[in-house]
């Protein structure tokens, strides 16, 4: 007696149609496509639309796919960040600072204070320092002036003028070492062919300024009280620093206060 055998014959792949997922944000589109039974990839790359936003899809939309088969998606990272440049503060106040540095689209970090020859209450340092590149919402720390310290017996002051050399924009930083250590006691941009005109308070009899030009030395003065002039140790190059010449400024007003 013969048996009955019943026969499954396949329809071949499960054809699908790829829906169109871009404008969605990523979560939602992979999980409508995989829903679909198709696996996703992920690709990033800088777009104008937002970050996460599905921007393109392949297959294009409509397309026939095979389930189990798998859609590329390209997905926004956002507008491409470009670099912001740091403005110049010094001189400023607190609040024009603060203003200068959100036109900026930066904003001020930490303040501090500290005694100088400059009016108190402007601004004397800054870090990020004045033509630094740097990503767009950097906190950049300020430094300001709290005036001239108190007299102390043995303070001394001089005026250290700096030609800068060359063109384009530097930033000079001048450092002191007298018998209390050393520091940082002026560092701004300024354009090549400008003279800056330094204040420099020092303790003891002796004391030693070095002067740098985007972050190398570029000369050394010596500072001697009362009303002595220091002896240059400069040499520096093009945009380095110089008094009517390529070596480092000269001291003048150097008498005891």
């Amino acid at each position: 007696m013969g048996q009955t055998v019943q026969l499954v014959v396949s329809k071949g792949p499960r054809w699908l149609s790829v829906p169109d997922v871009r404008g969605l944000e990523e979560r939602d589109a992979r999980l409508r496509l995989e829903n679909q039974g198709l696996v996703v990839e992920l690709r990033y790359r800088h777009a104008g639309e937002a970050e996460g936003t599905v921007i393109d899809q392949d297959p294009g939309p409509g397309s026939p796919i095979q389930a189990g088969m798998t859609v590329y998606l390209t997905v926004s990272q956002g507008p491409e960040s470009r670099p912001v440049t740091v403005p110049s503060l010094f001189g400023l106040s607190v609040a024009d600072a603060r203003a200068e540095l959100e036109a900026a689209g930066l904003v001020a970090g930490q303040v501090t204070e500290q005694y100088s020859p400059y009016p108190a209450g402007t601004v004397i340092g800054q870090d990020p320092a004045a033509a630094a590149a740097v990503e767009k919402g950097t906190a950049v720390n300020l430094v300001v002036s709290r005036g001239p310290e108190p007299a102390v017996t043995g303070d001394h002051q001089a005026t250290l003028v700096v030609d800068l050399q060359g063109d384009g924009q530097h930033v000079l930083r001048v450092e002191v070492q007298d018998q209390a250590g050393r520091r940082v006691v002026y560092e701004q941009a300024h354009q090549g062919g400008e003279r800056v005109e330094v204040p420099v308070i020092w303790q003891g009899d002796r004391a030693r300024a070095f002067i740098y030009v985007d972050g190398r030395l570029a000369g050394e003065q010596e500072l001697k009280a009362p009303g002595g002039r220091g002896k240059d140790k400069g040499g520096a190059g093009e945009g380095g620093t110089g008094s009517g010449s390529p070596g480092a400024g000269e001291g003048q007003d150097g008498n005891g206060d």
